[in-house]
């Protein structure tokens, strides 16, 4: 592992959250690996969807990377029907609005990779539900912090494992990726 780590804040909102972003380049294995941390708004998935765009703006030309952090975002297809039915309900019950898969759609159409679904088929039209150990990551019962590998270092690194830390220290709980050559 480098000693050395460099930050930099890419774009932030003093009104609640935004995209906030800082690579810090980490030697991993035989190359070097960009972690990009985020945290997007948690009210409009319009919003969400703009502040998206500034950060793959950003991580255009960066290299190998993983982008990772609460994208308050869900994919439908994290979720057996019934499920996804249910969050619908509780996110209208919160007065919030409808969850829609946009942000999640968007980067897999820019090459992103989920960690969570590294070994899906790509091309299906609907993806398997999660085990339900993967799509709880917040207060909520639901999968809104993702890691996400550019599509060069998915074609570099295999996911070896996923998982969800079952802990208080947050009202959402992290996400572990293990990536291996």
């Amino acid at each position: 592992v480098t000693n050395e780590v460099s930050c930099r804040v890419v774009a932030a909102n003093p009104n609640r959250s935004a995209v906030v972003v800082g690579p810090v380049d980490a030697a991993v294995g035989s190359g070097g690996v960009v972690v990009v941390g985020t945290h997007l708004d948690d009210r409009s998935e319009a919003r969400r969807l703009r502040q998206l765009e500034v950060l793959l703006h950003e991580t255009r030309s960066l290299g190998p990377h993983v982008v990772a952090g609460d994208f308050n975002a869900v994919d439908p297809d994290d979720y057996p029907d019934d499920v996804f039915a249910g969050v619908a309900r509780m996110r209208a019950q919160h007065g919030r609005e409808p969850p829609v898969g946009d942000v999640v759609r968007r980067l897999r159409a820019a090459g992103y990779v989920d960690a969570c679904r590294a070994d899906d088929d790509a091309s299906a039209p609907r993806r398997a539900p999660l085990p339900t150990a993967l799509r709880v990551t917040c207060w909520a019962g639901t999968r809104v912090d993702h890691v996400w590998l550019s599509a060069q270092l998915a074609r570099q690194r295999r996911v070896s494992s996923v998982r969800v830390v079952d802990t208080d220290v947050s009202d959402h709980r992290p996400v572990v990726v293990d990536l291996t050559p």
